[in-house]
């Protein structure tokens, strides 16, 4: 498909969308549906079936049809449910739970008239999905509220859910590993960040506002796309007919935390946490709201542990954050109903936990950042008849990112030029470095507006079809400031790092750059590195998707799940852009992304259900393609190899830094196409990282499940599945394409032999290219157990076993419009025997080297193997209450680096190549296990009848097991093997689980 007839659809999806909307109308939560039946097993049509939520009034309305078959939306909660037929006793079910995602089935049966008008049943729904094989877990209310939970951050739930592989949320907030595997949903809201390198940029809400969520671990449904893996679907709290606020503070503070584990003291700490919400009607059975707010204060600690005394500098600095939301619902009739959402969300930190100190950077890394997010969401839905239902949904999100260096520099080489006055160089030595993140300062500011719709209907034919047919448009707009390469960077690794005495003394004052002695250094720098230009630009990406699933029941004991999906981007990659000799511009979009699902659930009789099926699954990808190549088109990157001066390092230009337009004057590219040819002393352009591929296309998976489920009795259920899971053409990274190699070792050559570059114009071109195929897969097992309250208390258990396999793509040259000989490269780059011209077809030994450089071959990763989790909440009499959850984790194996680069190569044989030429086997640091038991004890006193407040203890931690998520890899750092700060201490890049033990105090009171 080209790309003006991709426009076409996307315009023509986004008018369908309008066309078919029949009214102005919530997100549909979840689906009641069922069948009624006579007293002799016969249908039962024309049967009036009403569903009220209990909480709130809302009701919807519906007819049964010819099957005696009844379909209507609901959000969550719990419901009564009436069926009213003349010449017939009423029946009303009352206290039906529904959770979000559930379609709940309920079949009613209903007796001739006789003395009784009404009869009432009580009990809850089946635990058993019948309808569905998608491998999802609901996180209940009781759960989100009763649990106990380290910094309140309600996606930690999730590590509790089936088939999740995650140790810890860490700083992104996500309960999910890897870019494009995951979309978070809220209300149907799609509010995920794909701006920059996503890290902890991802819009937070409070705790108290979440009613519930739903985590999909594999084969969501063709409603659902953009992730490779996995869907959370979140609904925030909705107003109710009863006027209710509550008001809760959370307090932790050093003097209840054990030592951490790693500096072996109690670190400075304190943690506040202020939350409150209020909610009723504003017109009782049709209106109502919901208001959130909630305040935390982090007094934050994060202590360098390098072998440099003299660095080993301790920082504390508050974060403070703020989150807070309104929800209006209001009901029609019952067949039309709205809600608007908006919702806010501040984080200012003056130490951005996720570049917290570790044993291998310098204090100049630390970076302070302030983050925002601001939505707004209106959601409709309609019942059009007893067949069809309508949701309607707009919104908008922006997302705000901005980061900076913690070290002023006046001086910076971007001051006179973009104002940028903080950070200082980076400098990369044999095992240690010096400077802030990589494109520190930036700031990232995204927005995206949303319209969805989405039409059910059901089909009696050949059994019943449940029809979901739907076309969604989203607009992403991206504004940055981001700073390649501008501070300045240096190679030092062209020998021995110096001692640590000479070390301390070269660089002084940590947070001043002037004092720093580069000169020195001059005998180990190998090249300097410096992006030059504007660092400003905007890029934009027009996202569409279309679906159809029908969910065939083909009799009542077999459902077949059909989907098929489209979806499509474009200016994903940033097709639109040309930089030659790399990219042109105009390229073709990737639009072969036709997704077909297929499932299957099976009743064995009542208490049993087979489930499985397959599907094709596409995902999202960040922006980072796309703006690095817009921004490396404004943005002269230069490489200057050290010519011997002595004042090389403080003056690499060797007089005034040059203007941009200067610049490219005195590149050897520009002077090799503009000016008849690359003199000599000219400048060697560079790309520092994420160039678009010009062979870019969205990655996407495979999976496939079968197993059942089992319910156990009225209250309790098990289920088992194995999953089968590969992804193809995922983006390996910043590949460096300017390198050749030497075919009969598998060895790159020096990158420094500038006459061995296929590009010797070029320094460094950082590349994200893509894999050729399949990458990645695994098998895996879960198996999960579910006890819902009953008997005073409730409880699940999950556990998962994973062998993860993956293998590498060589680096191969993409086709690249500017240079005939890089066309259908079958090879890695290599050189002709007299050294005349390069070619790409002559096969690499990457064996040769001891072990494969690329592995072409399937390998174990080094990933875990062994998961498991239990939760459980017990009520005690007097308005006591207790709960808790264990993890475990056998937390996988990972690849030491030698942190030396011997052979001038860098890349992966540097990583692998110790100084004494001995190769690194892979995945050879086996990570220590995890445990962790969380604990809570709160009494609820009652007041009077509409107040009571309820004191709790929470204890994170409770046997204070060290818990590691990052230790030092680096062979060449003197602390190599120790786990890293911000791994086990407070907050930190570990996150919350792996801390030492925690204590924190609270109160939550209700009015």
């Amino acid at each position: 498909m080209c790309t003006s007839s991709v426009r076409r659809f996307v315009r023509a999806a986004f008018v369908t969308a309008f066309i078919a909307l029949p009214v102005l109308a919530s997100a549909q939560d979840a689906t009641i549906t069922g069948t009624v039946t006579d007293t002799t097993g016969g249908v039962l049509p024309g049967v009036t079936v009403t569903v009220v939520n209990e909480a709130s009034g809302i009701t919807f309305e519906s007819v049964t049809d010819e099957r005696g078959v009844f379909r209507m939306p609901a959000r969550i909660g719990n419901y009564r449910v009436t069926a009213t037929l003349t010449g017939f006793t009423d029946v009303v079910r009352t206290g039906l739970p529904v959770a979000v995602g559930q379609v709940v089935t309920i079949n009613l049966q209903m007796a001739p008239s006789g003395l009784q008008e009404s009869v009432t049943v009580t009990g809850e729904a089946p635990l058993l999905d019948v309808t569905s094989s998608s491998l999802g877990t609901n996180i209940s209310q009781a759960q989100m509220e009763e649990l106990p939970l380290n910094g309140r951050n309600w996606q930690d739930l999730g590590m509790l859910a089936l088939g999740n592989r995650v140790n810890g949320v860490g700083t992104n907030e996500i309960a999910a590993e890897g870019a494009g595997t995951y979309q978070v949903n809220v209300d149907g809201q799609q509010v995920t960040y794909w701006g920059g390198g996503l890290g902890n940029v991802q819009p937070r809400f409070s705790r108290d506002a979440i009613a519930e969520f739903e985590f999909i671990a594999n084969r969501f449904d063709a409603t659902q796309g953009r992730s490779q893996g996995i869907q959370i679907n979140a609904v925030t709290k909705g107003g109710t007919n009863n006027y209710l606020g509550t008001f809760g503070g959370y307090f932790r503070d050093d003097s209840l935390n054990a030592a951490d584990k790693i500096v072996n003291r109690v670190l400075p700490y304190s943690n506040q946490q202020l939350s409150t919400t209020h909610g009723g009607p504003l017109i009782r059975d049709r209106f109502h709201y919901f208001a959130n707010y909630e305040f935390e204060r982090e007094p934050w600690t994060t202590v360098f542990t390098t072998p440099y005394p003299a660095f080993n500098l301790e920082f504390t600095e508050p974060r403070k954050e703020h989150k807070s939301g309104l929800r209006l619902d209001y009901q029609f009739n019952p067949n039309l109903r709205a809600t608007v959402r908006g919702s806010m969300w501040q984080n200012d930190q003056r130490l951005d936990q996720a570049f917290s100190a570790t044993g291998t950077n310098h204090p100049s890394f630390l970076v302070q950042t302030y983050r925002d997010s601001d939505q707004v969401q209106l959601a409709l839905t309609q019942v059009l008849g007893s067949r069809a239902v309508n949701d309607f949904k707009t919104g908008y999100v922006g997302i705000r990112n901005r980061e900076s260096s913690r070290v002023p520099w006046e001086n910076h080489p971007a001051a006179r030029t973009d104002g940028i006055t903080n950070g200082s160089p980076i400098i990369t030595m044999n095992g240690f470095r010096f400077g802030p993140p990589g494109s520190v300062p930036q700031e990232i500011q995204e927005g995206k507006w949303s319209f969805r719709n989405d039409f059910t209907i059901s089909v009696n034919k050949a059994g019943r079809h449940d029809f979901k047919l739907g076309g969604e448009y989203i607009k992403n707009s991206w504004w940055l400031m981001i700073c390649r390469d501008c501070t300045g960077i240096y190679d030092a690794q062209g020998g021995a790092t110096p001692s640590a005495a000479t070390l301390q003394q070269l660089f002084p004052t940590w947070n001043d750059p002037d004092s720093w002695n580069l000169n020195a250094l001059n005998p180990i720098i190998r090249r300097y590195t410096q992006g030059i230009g504007d660092f400003t630009f905007s890029v934009d990406r027009h996202v569409a998707a279309g679906w159809v699933q029908d969910d065939w029941q083909v009799s009542s004991n077999l459902t077949f799940n059909l989907g098929l999906r489209y979806d499509v981007a474009l200016n994903g990659f940033g097709e639109d852009y040309e930089f030659q000799p790399w990219l042109n511009g105009g390229r073709p979009n990737d639009t072969n992304n036709i997704q077909p699902r297929f499932g299957f659930a099976y009743r064995l009789g009542d208490q049993t259900v087979l489930r499985g099926g397959i599907g094709k699954y596409f995902g999202e990808v960040t922006d980072q393609s796309a703006h690095g190549t817009v921004s490396w088109r404004n943005i002269v990157g230069v490489e200057i190899l050290n010519d011997g001066r002595p004042d090389f390092a403080s003056n690499p230009f060797n007089g005034p830094q040059p203007t941009y337009d200067q610049l490219v004057l005195r590149t050897c590219w520009d002077q090799k196409v503009n000016q008849g040819g690359a003199r000599p002393g000219c400048i060697r352009r560079t790309v520092g990282n994420n160039l678009s591929s010009p062979n870019s296309q969205y990655p996407h998976s495979w999976q496939g499940s079968i197993g059942f489920q089992r319910q156990l009795s009225n209250s309790m259920a098990v289920e088992a599945d194995y999953i089968y899971w590969a992804s193809a053409h995922n983006v390996i990274g910043n590949v460096n394409i300017n390198q050749s190699f030497n075919p009969a070792t598998g060895v790159p050559n020096p990158t420094t032999n500038v006459a061995l570059l296929p590009f010797p114009e070029w320094g460094n071109v950082a590349m994200r290219n893509h894999t050729l195929g399949y990458d990645s897969k695994n098998h895996s097992v879960q198996v999960g157990l579910t006890k819902r309250f009953s008997n005073r208390w409730q409880a699940s258990a999950s556990y998962l076993w994973v062998r993860d396999y993956a293998r590498d793509t060589p680096p191969l040259l993409p086709d690249l419009p500017g240079i005939p000989e890089a066309r259908n490269c079958t090879y890695p780059v290599t050189w002709t025997a007299d050294r005349s011209r390069w070619v790409c077809d002559v096969p690499v030994n990457f064996r040769a080297f001891g072990v494969p450089i690329y592995d072409e071959e399937w390998y174990v990763t080094g990933h875990q193997v062994h998961r498991a989790t239990f939760n459980a909440i017990y009520e005690l009499p007097y308005g006591m209450q207790v709960s808790g959850l264990y993890f475990y984790g056998d937390n996988g194996k990972e690849t030491t680096t030698s942190g030396v680069d011997v052979l001038a190569v860098g890349g992966v044989v540097a990583n692998r190549t110790r100084r004494d030429l001995s190769v690194i086997p892979r995945y050879n640091f086996d990570r220590k296990d995890l445990h962790r038991v969380d604990v809570r004890f709160s009494r609820r006193f009652s007041l009077n009848g509409r107040f009571s407040v309820e004191p709790l203890v929470e204890v994170f931690n409770v046997f204070n097991r060290a818990n590691f998520n990052t230790w030092n890899l680096n062979e060449s750092n003197s602390n190599f093997g120790q786990p890293q700060q911000g791994a086990g201490g407070n907050s930190g890049a570990g996150g919350t689980a792996f801390q030492p033990r925690v204590i924190q105090l609270g109160f939550r009171a209700t009015f």
